[in-house]
């Protein structure tokens, strides 16, 4: 199954283990990735939007893509997902509560935790 991970990445102080915007970001991207590494583990497919920082540290100088641009990009993959996984704090970040509702009228599966998502294990071996 192809499960989009949404949640809080920009910082907005509504982490209660840190103070700092940077470390609040390295946080949350920790999160998503750990959910990520666990469906991949269960046989599921993750977008990770966590990972979008990669495109800055790859692009040339000056070729660096937006906002808009990446915003664009997710929701493309929210687009051909078949359910979406919310981290907690998603009620709190912006972007995560526009992917929740296009989930929904999407009809897309919706978990909020690991233990609701099935292993699936075809062809692993």
């Amino acid at each position: 199954m192809r499960i989009y991970i949404a949640g809080p990445l920009s910082p907005r102080g509504i982490r209660s283990d840190t103070n700092n915007g940077a470390i609040e970001y390295a946080l949350n991207v920790r999160d998503m990735v750990r959910v990520a590494t666990e469906l991949i583990k269960k046989g599921h497919s993750p977008f990770c939007p966590g990972l979008d920082f990669l495109y800055f540290i790859g692009a040339l100088t000056g070729n660096e893509p937006t906002e808009v641009e990446i915003k664009a990009q997710d929701l493309e993959w929210l687009e051909v997902s078949d359910a979406i996984y919310l981290l907690p704090g998603s009620d709190q970040s912006l972007g995560a509560v526009q992917e929740y509702c296009m989930a929904l009228s999407r009809g897309l599966q919706i978990f909020r935790n690991m233990s609701e998502i099935p292993e699936v294990k075809e062809g692993f071996e």
